[in-house]
């Protein structure tokens, strides 16, 4: 559906407490929108703000929640149109990456609050609706919405969602009815489950191979209180893999435990359940090292080479499997799985090695680039000193920052000299690792400098500054002299993203 708007503004004011707002035709951003190129480089978070408050010119805006239980229609539809920019502009892998975050931003939520409906009529101030299930668990359900319709189907109901309650408020039901006219389909049972009811599944599976037949059990184990359902009714595809070669086989779960069997004349390499990855779930799925092998090598998606890596790195034993596996990782074509194949790696290889020093090199994402660098570091790399440098000359600060850490273990006067003509730069990475670094030394004539970076630091760069001035501190008070620079052999850098991290 075409802009709605005459017009479409953007505008970045100072010492703004809300982030970013959907004023429409006019978007107001917080000063941390600026930035130079070199501010800005691998920095996607900026690009899905700009296209949540875009997509809130149609949803929120040309059409808007009928109250504040119904707040999901706003800000879930935003919140999903980060995904879909991700897809559009960088691909399926960095979408899927990002919807990966968003689960975790909803099911860490879950550790500090019982989970609520996403349509909460018995909230008791409308802040509350401002958290991951409005947001994230919006995002995901839509997301689920999606690959349950279709693509075509999908998009046709939100424009004729839009088309026919332009201008006016809307409840749930509204955006339902939209879909079954579009579609021809009953869907009171997903709305019921997933906007009038709280939670999600959490599954137990398990696989068997016998007498030519694939057994998958699937059993779903979440607790029923606070109004979670003792059954989700979920319609998934199950990929058998043998011999490399997937066979898909589509179910509908509508028990607490059931079994699907299929034929199979060997037994399956790996089974994927949900290897679209659009369910919101937990699971129990143990897979031996060579289930996640194959798991790694076949299955075409981010999240089956992510969790095959993840959970390799977390198995004792399987040394040749895994140096074979981890190596391949490493040249991933993207970013977050050699991010997390850098820190999986606890002695690289003579191979490993070489491609951890050409990451460290010219990777084209510089936190993946920044975490070979500290890994190579950790190592005492032979070739470090000559990283350390190049480095140092980067356009990234991530990478400089790192750079810095490598060039104190190989020359701590040139770091040193190094370290006070960064301290002109305005920029988290480096000042968070400056910061570090003069604790770590107990560089006491360093502390003006903390005092300058406090006055305007914010967030988790805030409390990263003041750990490390508390630290330098309490260094003051046991003794008092020069900075021991040839001691620096590490330091934290707090304020930088390790690529794989929940």
């Amino acid at each position: 559906m075409q802009y709605p708007w005459p017009k479409f503004s953007q505008v970045a004011v100072r010492d703004y407490v809300s982030g970013a707002m959907e004023n429409t035709t006019a978007v107001i951003f917080g000063e941390f929108m600026h930035g130079t190129a070199r501010d800005l480089i691998d920095v996607d978070m900026n690009e899905k703000i700009v296209a949540h408050e875009m997509f809130h010119h149609w949803f929120g805006d040309y059409v808007t929640c009928e109250s504040w239980s119904n707040l999901t229609l706003n800000e879930g539809f935003a919140n999903y149109s980060e995904y879909l920019w991700m897809e559009k502009k960088h691909g399926r892998d960095a979408a899927d990456y990002h919807l990966l975050e968003e689960w975790q931003g909803y099911l860490g939520s879950l550790r500090s609050s019982p989970p609520h409906e996403l349509i909460w009529y018995d909230y008791d101030d409308k802040e509350q609706m401002f958290d991951a299930h409005s947001y994230n668990k919006g995002g995901a359900v839509l997301h689920m919405l999606r690959n349950h319709v279709g693509d075509e189907a999908f998009f046709a109901s939100l424009k004729n969602y839009l088309e026919r309650n332009k201008l006016s408020a809307v409840e749930v039901d509204e955006l339902r009815i939209a879909f079954e006219d579009t579609t021809g389909e009953d869907l009171s049972w997903f709305f019921d489950q997933w906007y009038l009811q709280a939670g999600h599944p959490q599954l137990s599976i398990t696989t068997d191979y016998a007498d030519g037949s694939v057994a998958v059990t699937v059993a779903q184990t979440q607790r029923t209180d606070n109004n979670v359902p003792a059954v989700f009714r979920i319609p998934v595809d199950i990929d058998v893999y043998t011999n490399g070669t997937a066979t898909r086989h589509h179910v509908v779960m509508e028990e607490r435990e059931q079994t699907f069997t299929f034929p199979s004349a060997t037994a399956p390499d790996v089974v994927v359940f949900d290897p679209a990855h659009q369910l919101l779930a937990e699971y129990d799925y143990s897979k031996s090292p060579e289930e996640l092998e194959a798991q790694y090598r076949y299955a075409p998606a981010f999240l089956d080479r992510y969790e095959a890596i993840g959970l390799l790195s977390n198995q004792e034993g399987n040394e040749e499997l895994k140096e074979e596996l981890f190596t391949q990782a490493l040249q991933d074509t993207f970013y977050a799985i050699r991010g997390i194949a850098l820190q999986s790696i606890e002695e690289p290889t003579a191979e490993q090695l070489a491609l951890i020093r050409q990451i460290a090199r010219t990777d084209d994402r510089s936190e993946v680039r920044a975490t070979a660098i500290n890994v190579l570091t950790q190592s005492g790399d032979e070739e470090l000193s000559a990283i350390a440098a190049e480095a140092m000359d980067a356009e990234p600060y991530a990478v400089v920052a790192a750079g810095l850490e490598a060039l104190v273990a190989t020359d701590p006067e040139t770091a040193r000299q190094a370290a006070e003509k960064l301290e002109a730069i305005d920029n988290s990475s480096i000042s968070g690792a400056l910061a570090g670094l003069y604790s770590e030394a107990g560089a006491l004539e360093k502390l003006p400098y903390f005092e300058q970076q406090l006055g305007k630091a914010d967030g988790y760069e805030a409390v990263a500054l003041y750990t490390a001035y508390q630290s330098l501190l309490a260094k003051g008070k046991r003794h008092s002299r020069p900075p021991a620079w040839r001691c620096y052999r590490r330091w934290l850098s707090t304020s930088r993203r390790v690529p794989g991290a929940g």
